[in-house]
C-alpha cells in the first residue's frame, strides 16, 4: 500500500514539474505604461524592461525592439498511456511587446500582441 502511494504522489510530482514550461521574460506591464511616444530613448527603453529578445534594424533606418514571454501547460492527459494519443497535448499563451525607434532612437510606436492556442495530439 504504502509502495502504491509513494508511487502515486512521485508520478503527481513529475508530473508538476514537466507539466509546464516557459520562455522568455515576463513583460511588466507598468514599466510599458511609462514609455512615452517622441519622449522616450532606446536606452530609457532598456533600462525599464531589459535587454529585448530581438533588435531589428529595418531598412529605412528604424529600429524594432521586442520582448516576448510564452507559457506552455501539457494536459494531464498527455502522460497516460494511449489516452494521451486522444486526448493529450498542450495549451500555450504568448504576449509580445516591440516598440519601433525612429532614426534618432527615441520611441516611435509600442505594440501589444496577446495570443493562445491548443495543440493537440494524435489528432489533425
Amino acid at each position: 500500500m504504502k509502495t502504491k502511494l509513494l508511487a502515486s504522489l512521485l508520478g503527481l510530482a513529475l508530473l508538476a514539474l514537466f507539466g509546464c514550461a516557459s520562455a522568455g521574460t515576463k513583460i511588466d506591464q507598468s514599466a510599458t505604461a511609462k514609455i512615452q511616444k517622441g519622449v522616450t530613448t532606446k536606452e530609457q527603453v532598456v533600462a525599464l524592461l531589459g535587454a529585448p529578445m530581438s533588435d531589428t534594424l529595418m531598412g529605412d533606418g528604424r529600429e524594432m525592439m521586442m520582448w516576448s514571454y510564452a507559457q506552455t501547460q501539457v494536459k494531464g492527459a498527455t502522460f497516460i498511456p494511449v489516452v494521451g494519443l486522444f486526448a493529450g497535448g498542450s495549451d500555450t499563451k504568448m504576449t509580445m511587446f516591440q516598440v519601433v525607434l525612429n532614426k534618432d532612437k527615441i520611441v516611435e510606436d509600442c505594440l501589444w500582441s496577446n495570443s493562445s492556442f491548443e495543440a493537440k495530439m494524435g489528432r489533425s
